[in-house]
C-alpha cells in the first residue's frame, strides 16, 4: 500500500514578516502588501470623497505608507495603520479644497465687486433668481443647512451640532449640496 502524503501549501507570509522584507532592502515584497490591502483602502475613502478622486487617493496611501514603513510597529494591524494614512490624506484633501473654495469665493466676490455695468447687474439679478430656484428645489434637510452655513453664517462645528450631526458628515453633506446647486444652476444659465 503506497501512502500519498499531501503537502500543504506554504502560508503565504503575514504582514509583519513583508513589511520586514520591504525594510532589509527587498522593495519588490511591498506590492503584495498593496495588492493585500488596496481593496481595504479603497473601502476606506470610497465614502468620504468622490469617485473622480479615489484612486489618486489610494496610490498616495501606498506611496506615504511605503515612504514611512520604517514607523510602521510590528504586531499592529497593517490594514488599521494604512487606514490611518488614508484618513490623514483624505482629511488634506477636504482641507485643500475648503481653502480653494474660499479663494475661489473671494476671487468671485473681488470681481463681483469690480463689476458695474447694467448688463453685469441683469445677469447678477438672473443668477440670484435662478439660485433661488435652485434652493427652493432642495430637500428640507438640505436647505436647513445651507440656512444655517450660509445665511447666518454659522461654522461646520456650529452647524454639526445644531442638526446633531458629526462635522465629517456635516462637510460631507454641503460637499453634496453644493454640487447639486452648481448643477442646477448651471442647466438654468443654459436655460434647461
Amino acid at each position: 500500500m503506497s501512502h500519498m502524503t499531501r503537502q500543504k501549501a506554504p502560508c503565504p507570509p503575514d504582514d509583519d514578516s513583508v513589511v520586514r522584507r520591504v525594510l532589509d532592502g527587498e522593495s519588490s515584497a511591498y506590492a503584495l502588501l498593496v495588492e493585500r490591502h488596496q481593496q481595504h483602502v479603497r473601502r476606506t475613502v470610497c465614502s468620504l470623497i468622490e469617485p473622480s478622486a479615489i484612486e489618486a487617493l489610494v496610490q498616495q496611501t501606498f506611496i506615504n505608507a511605503h515612504q514611512s514603513l520604517g514607523r510602521y510597529k510590528q504586531g499592529q494591524s497593517f490594514a488599521g495603520w494604512l487606514s490611518g494614512i488614508a484618513k490623514n490624506l483624505l482629511k488634506m484633501e477636504l482641507r485643500r479644497r475648503i481653502r480653494e473654495q474660499r479663494h475661489l469665493r473671494a476671487y468671485h466676490q473681488h470681481l463681483l465687486d469690480g463689476m458695474e455695468t447694467q448688463a453685469v447687474e441683469d445677469e447678477i439679478d438672473h443668477l440670484h433668481e435662478a439660485l433661488e430656484q435652485c434652493l427652493q428645489g432642495l430637500a428640507p434637510t438640505a436647505a436647513q443647512l445651507v440656512q444655517l452655513r450660509y445665511a447666518e453664517g454659522l461654522s461646520v462645528g456650529e452647524v454639526s451640532s445644531m442638526l446633531n450631526r458629526s462635522s465629517l458628515a456635516t462637510r460631507q453633506m454641503l460637499f453634496r449640496v453644493r454640487s447639486a446647486l452648481r448643477q442646477c444652476l448651471e442647466r438654468k444659465v443654459r436655460g434647461e
